[in-house]
């Protein structure tokens, strides 16, 4: 399951928008830290417009809970890309969850989560 995550990490990474699609449930949502979301269609569009590309995806503390047929991926990243056109570097933690179906590991959603940035004084 952890090799599953790393795989869809590095299609995302190389781009390659039909690949990582395929690791993706069709119902695949995701919610963000100021609670919005997105779908599989917005995700995949963004990704082969170029809005959204990731240059570098890096995770640490990474865990894996399993109750089969149900996956759940917890860890903090590190990343670096462009999204809605604009440069970001980022850092937070992801919780993925995936579902096993024909023997295959598949995204069914995502969080992403972020510290709370200090207030300016």
């Amino acid at each position: 399951m952890l090799q599953a995550e790393h795989n869809w990490v590095q299609r995302a990474l190389d781009n390659d928008v039909d690949k990582m699609g395929n690791s993706m449930s069709e119902k695949w949502i995701a919610l963000f830290s100021d609670g919005t979301t997105i779908d599989k269609p917005t995700w995949m569009e963004g990704m082969r417009s170029g809005k959204n590309k990731f240059y570098k995806v890096e995770f640490n503390n990474e865990r894996v809970i399993v109750h089969d047929p149900v996956a759940i991926f917890i860890g903090q990243f590190t990343e670096k890309g462009v999204w809605d056109g604009q440069n970001f570097d980022d850092s937070g933690t992801e919780m993925s969850t995936y579902m096993k179906e024909n023997g295959k590991w598949q995204v069914i959603s995502s969080a992403f989560g972020h510290p709370p940035k200090p207030e300016k004084n």
